[in-house]
């Protein structure tokens, strides 16, 4: 499918032609004693075009030059051949540039425009008409149209020899700037040890089990996370340690809590190929990267963790654990050196997400849901291998939105898979895995 062609720009040709007087400098060659002058072009009060046809009368404003006229006006005559000479000599010019020949037939399209449209507005004098005057003033025009195109729009820069650009100090500059990663802040997770049907319901139990009237801060964040639980973030760690401390010392506490732990970042290199053993990637990276060789203080700085499918059987993607010093020099350099390739690397967030129920933090091995549901339309009785309506995508219908703009009361798009990493659901979920991500 080819793209549309762009559109084409308006023209920039005046509604009316300028004005040429002995004062123009496009005239400095013409006799004093003639003056060209452009006649306003009106039709019912509004500006017009040779040729256009009055609706009132249905006669043309403007009345064309005749064979009659023209004899009787040597003038006219005379720079209707000169323009059909240039036109001739321009057309049959093979070493003049496309753009710089388009422009000067325009220009003298333009000049036979003039004449056809303002046949009384040349006004001879009372002695007869000298040619030299006619042709003076066309090439005139000609020339100063082509030295307007041939001019340079800025100085050109000056030239650096061999000696200057070998003493030039090489800038290395990412070929992909880096995104920031989120702040994370010391946090705990908290649990009810009563049965909740949602995160709200833990909220309250947490509201009623502590206070902070005591102390000198207060939870920086409160985040619903999965399984009903809480995420709650302090500025220090001091204060959540503080926090934790209250919540063991108080025996009859409602909740749970334990230090939130922090993730390790994660890298995949996408496309490695099969001829290339997984177990020797750490070592061929290490050794072919400098700038991961230098952040790489021990060998558990990078480890490789498990294949993923890539599109090419040929090929596979590597999902690495870094440290934050080693995810930081590979997403900078974007590509890694890796035998005779350089492969693409990003970050990996991983993501759980059961392909049965198709909620998070699972897999399908460990789902207690009864039934599967649809991916693709959020129909409660198939799965997406076995949709009827796969193919069509005008019946896509997320599961987790729908569930989530009833629960909430809100209208969130629906109309994706459940498995889109477009999805709302999804970007939230990577969201909070980034911010669990210890990435410096």
């Amino acid at each position: 499918m080819t793209s549309p062609r762009p559109p084409v720009a308006a023209s920039t040709r005046p509604a009316t032609p300028t004005i040429l007087t002995p004062m123009d400098p496009l005239s400095a060659n013409t006799n004093p004693s003639r003056t060209v002058t452009k006649a306003p072009a009106t039709l019912a009060g509004k500006p017009g075009r040779a040729g256009r046809t009055d609706p009132g009368t249905g006669h043309s404003g403007r009345t064309a030059p005749t064979a009659k006229s023209l004899s009787s006006n040597p003038t006219i005559a005379e720079v209707q051949r000169l323009l059909a000479k240039i036109n001739d000599a321009i057309q049959a010019s093979g070493n003049l540039r496309r753009d710089i020949k388009n422009d000067v037939l325009s220009s003298t399209k333009l000049i036979e425009d003039l004449l056809l449209a303002n046949p009384d507005s040349v006004h001879l004098a009372p002695t007869q008409a000298d040619p030299m005057d006619t042709a003076n003033l066309v090439r005139s025009v000609v020339r100063e149209e082509l030295a307007r195109i041939r001019a340079p729009t800025s100085a050109p820069a000056p030239s650096s020899s061999f000696a200057e650009i070998a003493r030039t100090p090489k800038v290395i500059t990412p070929s992909v700037p880096i995104s920031a990663p989120p702040k994370s802040r010391p946090a705990i997770i908290v649990s009810s040890k009563a049965p909740v049907l949602n995160p709200a319901e833990t909220f309250k139990t947490w509201k009623e089990s502590i206070t902070f009237r005591d102390t000198n801060f207060a939870p920086a964040a409160v985040k619903y996370v999965s399984n009903n639980k809480l995420r709650v973030e302090f500025d220090t760690a001091q204060q959540r340690d503080i926090t934790l401390r209250k919540i063991e010392a108080k025996h009859d506490s409602q909740i749970r809590a334990e230090a939130s732990k922090m993730l390790s970042p994660m890298i995949v290199l996408k496309g490695v190929p099969e001829s290339i053993p997984s177990e020797e990637l750490t070592g061929i990276i290490t050794g072919q990267n400098d700038s991961i060789k230098a952040a790489a203080q021990s060998e558990s700085d990078l480890v490789f963790k498990f294949k993923r499918a890539n599109r090419n059987k040929n090929l596979y993607n590597a999902v690495f654990i870094a440290s934050p010093s080693v995810w930081t020099a590979v997403i900078r350099a974007n590509k890694v050196n890796l035998d005779h390739l350089r492969i693409h690397a990003e970050e990996y967030v991983p993501v759980l997400q059961c392909y049965k129920c198709l909620q998070y933090g699972h897999t399908r091995a460990r789902c207690t849901a009864p039934n599967p549901i649809c991916s693709h339309c959020a129909d409660p009785h198939h799965e997406f291998k076995t949709c009827p309506k796969r193919k069509d995508e005008s019946e896509m219908r997320c599961h987790n939105c729908a569930q989530h703009a009833k629960e909430s009361n809100s209208t969130t798009l629906v109309n994706h898979s459940a498995t889109s990493l477009q999805c709302p659901r999804m970007t939230t979920m990577i969201s909070r895995i980034r911010l669990r991500t210890q990435y410096e």
